[in-house]
């Protein structure tokens, strides 16, 4: 026990706020789906299905099909050139390790989403920082209060925040208070990775950051963050390269962003909005924006190069891709107006199967969700984040009709960066969220695996 104490220390201390979390949901959703196969079949217990087959449904045999044989294969017909590399990669290398290959792709998306979480949290406890710096250089300390500010463990590595001496002679940022009785507020820069930031409670202010993760693992379609697709793996990529972003480091950005546009096509948005953050970072900073840092933004759209290239060395089409998406799916590029008419008049189509009816009900709210997160992120000045919500917002409603919509919204962190900041304000929003939210989660978590329509 003494050397699994000593190695969880030294984790990052947003790993150690959001893994149990993480693994404790994705353990529940297994065990959801288990019970609910049990409970709602009429089976004998020898024939209900296992876990393999509960969770071996609709896309899942698709990118297992990439990982084991790759594209365009006399094995199967289907038409997979529509699912980016990135995720069956990650498949065929947990496969080394995990015989099942349904199980490979769920292993991949727990590491993938316990990044993405750690992220998200990281990036909602810096912005909280900010804010509450912001309020401590403003307003000074009464008497008596006390700020124990410690040095922590961001993502990128240890640090441990300095102190400085303010004119009265008072010692901040130590973790020690002073012969006084207080301490000085110190700056951001002081503390990188965001735990300089008081509560007024003695430590930092973790309840945006916290419900940020709840929002994520909680969020109706999670599902699809437990099940081998490819959202955790972009999630984790797409996360980690914008926190990477945040703190100037470029390179290590385009390296990640390269990872999340490997994986899906909502990595094109991404590729434009770590351009606009790089321009609006540097801006603010007055830092030149020409300058070799600019030169990571090459990096994300790579991929996406590659993989063009590739199919057309294997199909001898440049549009091999639409074309998979026009004979797989019956879908093409078309006015955003023409795919809400087509979208909006089969949510109201009473003759089909309720599901359908309310797969097409949740791509007309992702879309209008999406509208309304720019527009709240425009206003808030977050050009880069607006950017990308925005733009992949427009991705999806560019089609003849709206699909996968809803799991685009998924992968949209700045949501839960937002929602992390309204409830830091609102309070009231958090259980508002987890009581509407978490039963329709369990519900979809449960149609997805008896073989129902979900996305």
């Amino acid at each position: 026990m003494g050397v699994v104490r000593s190695c969880w220390g030294r984790l990052p201390l947003a790993v150690q706020a959001t893994l149990p979390v993480w693994a404790a949901s994705r353990i529940a959703v297994i065990v959801l789906s288990l019970a609910a196969s049990r409970a709602l079949s009429g089976h004998p217990l020898a024939q209900l299905p296992g876990l393999n087959t509960l969770w071996d449904r609709w896309d899942v045999g698709l990118f297992t099909k990439v990982a084991r044989f790759g594209y365009v294969s006399p094995e199967y017909t289907d038409r997979t050139e529509v699912d980016f590399p990135g995720f069956p990669l990650a498949i065929r290398l947990a496969h080394l390790v995990v015989p099942d290959w349904t199980f490979a792709g769920m292993v991949v998306s727990f590491v993938a989403g316990a990044a993405a979480v750690a992220a998200i949290w990281q990036m909602q406890m810096d912005d909280r920082t900010r804010a509450d710096g912001a309020t401590a250089r403003r307003t000074p300390l009464r008497p008596g209060h006390r700020t124990d500010v410690r040095g922590r463990t961001d993502i990128r590595d240890r640090t441990a925040a300095t102190g400085r001496t303010a004119a009265t002679g008072r010692t901040a940022a130590t973790g020690r208070t002073a012969a006084t009785g207080r301490n000085s507020a110190p700056s951001v820069q002081d503390a990188p990775g965001g735990w300089s930031a008081p509560d007024g409670r003695g430590g930092p202010d973790r309840r945006g950051a916290d419900f940020a993760v709840v929002a994520v693992v909680l969020f109706p379609y999670a599902v699809f963050l437990c099940a081998a697709y490819s959202e955790a793996v972009f999630l984790g990529f797409a996360t980690t390269s914008w926190l990477a972003a945040r703190r100037q480091r470029w390179w290590l950005a385009g390296l990640l962003g390269a990872g999340a546009a490997s994986t899906r096509v909502t990595g094109i948005p991404f590729c434009l909005a770590l351009a606009v953050q790089y321009v609006v970072s540097r801006r603010r900073a007055g830092l030149p924006v020409f300058a070799p840092a600019g030169l990571a933004l090459a990096l994300p759209p790579l991929p996406v190069l590659a993989f063009v290239t590739y199919l057309r060395t294997r199909t001898g089409h440049w549009d091999a891709y639409t074309q998979a998406m026009r004979d797989g799916w019956h879908r093409w590029v078309d006015w955003p107006w023409e795919g809400w008419r087509a979208s909006w008049r089969s949510a109201f189509d009473t003759s089909q199967s309720s599901a359908f009816t309310w797969f097409w009900r949740g791509e007309v709210a992702a879309v209008v969700v999406g509208v309304v997160v720019t527009v709240a992120l425009l206003r808030s000045a977050r050009f880069g984040e607006a950017t990308f919500v925005g733009g992949a917002t427009l991705l999806m409603s560019c089609s003849n009709y709206y699909a996968s919509g809803i799991r685009t919204m998924l992968v949209a962190f700045p949501v839960y960066l937002l929602l992390g900041r309204v409830v830091t304000r609102r309070p009231w929003v958090r259980p508002v969220y987890i009581w509407l939210s978490a039963p329709v989660m369990a519900a979809f978590a449960v149609a997805f695996t008896q073989g129902q329509w979900v996305d």
